[in-house]
């Protein structure tokens, strides 16, 4: 009688490739999955403990395969696992890990030859629970789990129009398009190139793929999340309406890319944005924002950034490296741009983070023969350098009206760099270390500032050296009770070194005060020449004005001459 009812489940087996589990609950296997217990659709076959003991025993023997599923047995799980990288991790509807996993096995011909063969593909192992235990699959085809209200589990070969307006989990290995419909789903695409499309619906989803080269992605409105192990290139990412999330390596390499995940709080992260061609446009709506890139911009590209209003962050390592140009709109909000580099050797970067309390950080703004543009709108902006215009750069910087500030090590260094720096209505302070230094033979270097009306005050250790090269720096401040205080304002070393510094401070009550002002070393032997006698000064301009100043250093009161 065992004997009877086992060779009965096994032409089950073989006919319908499922197999059911015990009690009344039903594990089921269809279109190319197997489990280790057997049903056909709307069938359920109920046996005893020890049939169903004899029944797993066959099968372990020979496993159940259909064209994208073979089940593994417990010894044959353990042995593939020796060998296994994992590829991803899910959840089922009812909180069952399910593990992805590389893997190769071998195992011996069917046919009698004894030979051994080897099956490579990806080793999915679902953790048990109170219905049923945990199994083990091998894929090689496309393959869709689900769970019924009850979590009993469903594997089957994936086809377009399988999925459910539950938790599917799609798993995707021949690029063919993939879609999870409504509900909060996970779909893994493990195709070389990408699937040639994937469709989240709406819901929370999350799609983890190789990569997405020339295809469209799709996750509908919720708070999703896409992961690319490897490169977004060409095509087009849409993530909706929702806080989502989009990782990868690269986001566009040598194709135009577009990513657009609609209004929420999103972020965006990748070792690098555009290397190499063509055009990246990222949007990413109204909502707090971030942008996290090792780099953005890199050789011969353009990148388009538009964060949309909110208080958004951008955190790179460069902007715009190397022959691109880099455009990047914070919208309205307390934005923050922090970089290593902003413009070094490309073409220009111009970026515009909108009225609210912005802030730019950054080691270099402006190296070697670029343009960058910064404009931070109405607020109390800060920016923050190490340097600000270096060897044949040109950099402008308006803060708008607001209390604004910017500090740098230094402003406009030559050879050949102009920095124009324009600070608008409010109390504006510009701190430096040097402001305009003029190098090499025949280099130059031109730094204008006008911190508008306002109590603005300049502080510098050095406003104007020509080291081997010409320098001009031109203050203005504006209406206001301004002051400038430098060590040093103006001054040449070596026979061939010029500088001309021309302040001019405005109506109100000025202060210009330096410690010495326009020498010449003659030579590194530091032999001194200095060309001006300190004198005081009287402001003839609207309000009392006490200048320390020395030749070569032109004050221009409002109303009177140089």
């Amino acid at each position: 009688m065992m004997e009877s009812l086992q060779n009965s489940l096994a032409v089950q087996a073989q006919s319908f490739g499922t197999i059911a589990g015990s009690g009344t609950k039903s594990r089921n296997v269809s279109s190319g999955a197997t489990t280790d217990a057997t049903t056909t659709t709307g069938d359920t076959v109920q046996i005893s403990d020890e049939a169903r003991q004899q029944a797993a025993a066959s099968q372990s023997a020979t496993p159940n395969t259909t064209a994208n599923a073979t089940e593994m047995t417990a010894s044959e799980t353990a042995q593939a696992r020796g060998g296994t990288t994992v590829v991803g991790t899910a959840l089922t509807a009812s909180g069952r890990q399910v593990s992805i996993q590389q893997c190769t096995r071998t195992t011996t011909a069917t046919d009698g030859s004894g030979k051994s063969l080897t099956q490579s593909g990806l080793l999915v192992s679902v953790s048990g629970n109170e219905e049923e235990p945990g199994q083990s699959y091998l894929l090689t085809g496309d393959t869709i789990l689900t769970e019924d209200k009850n979590g009993v589990l469903s594997v089957s070969a994936y086809r377009a129009g399988q999925e459910t307006s539950g938790a599917d989990i799609i798993i995707g290995v021949s690029g063919a398009a993939l879609s999870g419909g409504a509900g909060d789903d996970t779909i893994f695409d493990f195709s070389r190139t990408g699937a040639e499309s994937i469709q989240g619906g709406d819901g929370n989803d999350t799609i983890i793929a190789r990569n997405a080269i020339g295809n469209t992605i799709d996750t509908g409105r919720g708070d999703d999340t896409v992961v690319v192990t490897g490169s977004i290139s060409g095509g087009t990412v849409s993530l909706g309406d929702g806080n989502d999330t989009v990782r990868a390596t690269n986001i566009g390499i040598s194709s135009d890319t577009s990513i657009d995940t609609g209004n929420g709080n999103d972020t965006i992260s990748a070792t690098s944005i555009s290397a190499g061609g063509d055009q990246v446009n990222i949007t990413t709506g109204a909502g707090d924002d971030t942008i996290d890139a090792g780099s953005i911009g890199f050789g011969g590209t353009q990148v388009n950034i538009d964060t949309g209003d909110g208080n958004d962050t951008i955190d790179a390592t460069s902007i715009g490296f190397g022959g691109t140009q880099v455009n990047i709109d914070t919208g309205n909000g307390n934005d923050t741009i922090d970089a290593s580099s902003i413009g070094f050797g490309g073409i220009q970067v111009n970026i515009d983070t909108g009225d609210g309390n912005d802030t730019i950080d950054a080691s270099s703004i402006g190296f070697g023969g670029i343009q960058v543009n910064i404009t931070t709108g109405a607020g109390n902006d800060t920016i923050d350098a190490t340097s600000i215009g270096f060897g044949g750069t040109q950099v402008n910087i308006d803060t708008g009206a607001g209390n604004d500030t910017i500090d740098a090590s230094s402003i406009g260094t030559g050879p050949s760099s102009q920095v124009n720096i324009s600070t608008g209505a409010g109390n504006d302070s510009v701190n430096a270390s040097w402001i305009g230094i003029g190098f090499n033979r025949g280099g130059s270097s031109q730094v204008n500032i006008d911190t508008g009306a306002g109590n603005d005050s300049i502080t510098a250790t050095w406003i104007g050296l020509g080291i081997g090269g010409s320098t001009q720096v031109n203050i203005a401040t504006g209406a206001g009770n301004d002051s400038i205080n430098a060590s040093w304002i103006g001054g040449g070393i070596n026979r061939i070194g010029s500088s001309q510094v021309n302040i001019d401070t405005g109506t109100g009550n000025n202060i210009v005060t330096a410690d010495m002002l326009e020498f010449r070393i003659e030579s590194f032997a530091w032999e001194h020449l200095v060309q001006g006698m300190v004198e005081n000064a009287q402001n003839s301009g609207n309000g009392d004005g006490n200048v320390i100043a020395g030749a070569g250093v032109n004050i221009v009161p409002v109303g009177g001459d140089s």
